[in-house]
């Protein structure tokens, strides 16, 4: 159920960039109609001050504002004297076709014909072409834009003109925002040679261990607890920039746990006093690790996990704050000590976590009333006066 809320949630939002896409490209559309149609007004200008006999069809194109030859212009009335000669002289006329004399006086420039396209991304090009030929018509000019950018070319007869589209798209870098998109950058990033990603990933992991503990979000500890430095990472392959010790596995030393929240002092979590240089105290840190060891997991986008982890940590604090609670309870309900270390996270929702279940599941793992006494014991009473402080 979990996947499909989130297929649901993930459809939604898809659905809404789809309809402000849209919308975005409607306002385009009717940007560069209104374009093209202050672009057509001063040739239709022209075309009505024009004789009849000289008018401009409808079918040629003249998309172009360069200024006319004057030798053009004046070669107008020689041929108009020499139609009228013809005339006097009894002789058969023949009226020089329109085309001819609209191409005499206005050299053509065929701009390409724009086709209705398929895609969106080709509305947007048209709308582009509109703009930047606007520019030439206005300016006189190639135009200079830092986006997409028409470019006119000739070839090699110098009869067509063809227009050549760079286009640039820039992508946005949102920070990920969902665990799946995180697992996807993590995935970019453990590619050989893909310093962007990695550099993303390793920023992402400083901006999460400067937040403090309980201000994460569950993105920010899921990078944490999965992400690893690449084989493939070398120290001249990527720009320089503060590299952050790696999160330690679950089953690392309590030693590596102890130099990371050196390196990590606000990601250190509740219960572990620290000595005169700032050093986590390894005692604390030791029992701190073996209830992380056995408290239930939290499952992503699952609150009765969570509330199930919460309750689990009230109630050890509570146990083992008072000095002989955890052997009475044993003592009381015949619970005998493992032999044998296995720890194993502990089952069941946050209703069902009572003291006595708690006290048989860490006796089942294996702690003993002595690590209990002298390690969990002092750790449960900082960790109450670091939740109450």
């Amino acid at each position: 159920m979990d996947e499909v809320e989130r297929y649901r949630t993930e459809r939604d939002q898809a659905r809404n960039e789809l309809f402000t896409l849209r919308a975005q490209l409607e306002s385009t559309c009717a940007e560069r109609d209104r374009l093209q149609e202050k672009l057509w007004q001063p040739h239709e200008a022209i075309a009505d001050a024009l004789p009849a006999e000289v008018a401009v069809p409808a079918t040629v194109s003249t998309k172009s504002s360069l200024p006319v030859d004057p030798m053009v212009t004046n070669a107008v009335p020689v041929e108009r004297s020499r139609l009228s000669d013809a005339q006097h002289d009894g002789g058969p006329v023949e009226h020089p076709s329109t085309i001819d004399l609209s191409s005499s006086l206005f050299p053509q420039h065929v701009s390409p014909p724009m086709a209705t396209p398929a895609l969106p991304q080709a509305h947007l090009l048209d709308c582009v072409a509109a703009r930047s030929f606007a520019a030439v018509l206005s300016a006189g000019q190639p135009p200079i834009d830092d986006n997409p950018v028409l470019h006119p070319s000739s070839d090699e007869q110098g009869v067509t003109q063809n227009w050549q589209f760079a286009t640039t798209f820039h992508r946005s870098t949102k920070p990920p925002k969902s665990i799946k998109q995180i697992q996807s950058l993590i995935r970019a990033a453990h590619q050989p040679g893909n310093c962007q990603a990695l550099t993303k990933v390793k920023a992402l992991c400083s901006e999460a261990h400067r937040t403090p503990r309980e201000q994460k979000t569950e993105v920010q500890r899921f990078l944490l607890s999965t992400w690893r430095t690449p084989d493939w990472e070398h120290p001249t392959s990527v720009p320089k920039i503060p590299v952050p010790m790696n999160n330690p596995r679950l089953e690392d030393p309590v030693e590596v746990w102890v130099a990371y929240y050196t390196a990590n002092p606000s990601s250190c979590p509740k219960g572990i006093r620290r000595d005169a240089e700032g050093r986590p105290n390894i005692q604390d840190m030791r029992a701190s690790r073996k209830v992380a060891r056995l408290r239930p997991p939290v499952h992503p986008n699952n609150p009765e996990s969570r509330e199930a982890r919460q309750k689990f940590m009230a109630v050890v604090a509570e146990l083992f704050c008072e000095p002989g609670a955890y052997e009475n309870i044993l003592r009381g309900a015949a619970f005998s000590v493992s032999p044998h270390v296995d720890f194993a996270p502990y089952v069941g929702i946050a209703e069902g976590i009572t003291g006595e279940r708690v006290a048989r599941h860490f006796a089942a793992c294996g702690v003993t009333i002595t690590v209990a006494d002298t390690e969990l014991g002092p750790w449960a009473q900082q960790y109450i006066r670091d939740v109450y402080s």
